[in-house]
């Protein structure tokens, strides 16, 4: 059974091709802070390790990730809802740079 993650940031990079801007996704569950590359990301979805969705606003219902194949074959996340382009996750805040308070 896969382990489920709230996405709540996203590393991005300048690329022009919006599948692949995203470098790293993360997340946290109280004081236990996370991060996948993308290729880990991907990695993990496909062999059930881990799941992962967004909540894109606070009174929106969760969306789960799912993968999305660019049309130069390259593997990426996306939501049901996005069309070719991993607008929701693009849309989310970068990571934050204060460390998190002690447990």
């Amino acid at each position: 059974m896969a382990t489920v993650l709230e996405v709540k940031w996203v590393d991005q990079s300048v690329h022009p091709d919006a599948c692949r801007r995203i470098r790293l996704i993360g997340g946290d569950s109280g004081a236990f802070r996370w991060s996948h590359t993308l290729d880990q990301a991907v990695h993990f979805t496909e062999q059930g390790q881990f799941a992962y969705y967004v909540k894109p606003g606070q009174k929106e219902n969760a969306l789960k990730l799912e993968i999305g194949v660019a049309p130069d074959g390259g593997k990426y996340l996306k939501t049901r809802n996005d069309n070719g382009s991993p607008d929701t996750l693009l849309s989310l805040p970068g990571f934050p740079n204060q460390p998190l308070p002690a447990s």
